[in-house]
């Protein structure tokens, strides 16, 4: 029986599954790029305000070589507070953007609550990632209809604070929490 298991992880683990693996930073293709600064919000004004991935760097990377397409994941960071029942002090965070053809991936991975892009996109609505992580980090326990206070940059170069309602929470086994928002 042991020789079989053995054989068989031999056979099924490889270092390209590992890789291709939801919990991996490669699961769409080899290379990632990122904004990295050590200031707070340097890769929010890069992204907002300045950001170099622009239609032309886009149409030169595509001609590499290899280069099957561009998949852009766009975050932002900010501050959160509770507000209401939710006793939750400043804390900064960031939130991961999900695009529509997500949707069905997201559907799929909820604890409870919604995924509809429509229907987060008209009510402020936020799925929280690994709430379990969340009680851990932010001393918060997410419950559906939890709302949050979250202080961001805005497009235009100033900050604007804006509600968030918690509509989702999905299952995830990063160790990390993070927000995502349709709004």
């Amino acid at each position: 029986m042991l020789f079989v298991c053995a054989m068989n992880l031999d056979k099924n683990i490889t270092a390209e599954k590992i890789l291709r693996s939801s919990s991996s930073g490669f699961l769409y293709g080899e290379y990632r790029l990122e904004v990295i600064s050590g200031e707070n919000n340097a890769f929010s004004e890069v992204q907002q305000l300045n950001n170099p991935l622009n239609e032309e760097l886009r149409q030169q990377i595509l001609t590499i070589d290899g280069v099957d397409g561009i998949r852009e994941w766009k975050a932002i960071h900010g501050t959160i507070a509770g507000t209401g029942q939710v006793a939750m002090p400043n804390q900064t965070v960031n939130i991961y953007g999900y695009a529509p053809q997500d949707e069905e991936k997201l559907t799929n991975a909820l604890m409870e609550g919604t995924a509809d892009y429509e229907e987060l996109s008209q009510n402020n609505g936020l799925i929280v990632c690994s709430p379990g992580t969340a009680k851990d980090i932010y001393g918060w326990k997410p419950q559906l209809g939890d709302t949050i206070r979250l202080t961001m940059l805005a497009g235009n170069g100033e900050y604007i604070e804006t509600t968030l309602t918690v509509m989702g929470m999905l299952f995830s086994i990063k160790s990390s929490t993070h927000f995502s928002s349709y709004t």
